[in-house]
């Protein structure tokens, strides 16, 4: 996981991707996707899927850290089905309940 982290960290915050090199997509799914001119948003989506597929059994299990990756991954635009799924049943559980 220290890997992804410090990719993430380097795709995200520090804006920095190197494409001078062949790579791989670290997932089947984003082999197929073309990443145009956002390589960047790219490489962060697949990082941030494959940090939060392999980081618990469930993203209802780390409701501190799943919603902040999950936001992330849905605001970079790669987004899978799966992935915008988690998001909303995390924001289901850490919601409010109704007064009343």
């Amino acid at each position: 996981m220290k890997v992804l982290d410090d990719l993430i960290e380097l795709a995200m915050v520090q804006q920095q991707v190197d494409t001078s090199e062949p790579f791989l997509a670290r997932s089947e799914r984003y082999g197929h996707l073309d990443p145009k001119r956002a390589i960047g948003d790219w490489v962060a989506c697949s990082l941030l899927e494959e940090l939060e597929k392999n980081s618990t059994y469930s993203s209802f299990y780390t409701p501190q850290e799943s919603p902040k990756r999950l936001t992330a991954f849905r605001d970079l635009g790669f987004g899978s089905e799966e992935m915008v799924r988690r998001l909303a049943l995390v924001e289901q559980r850490t919601a409010a309940p109704p007064v009343g």
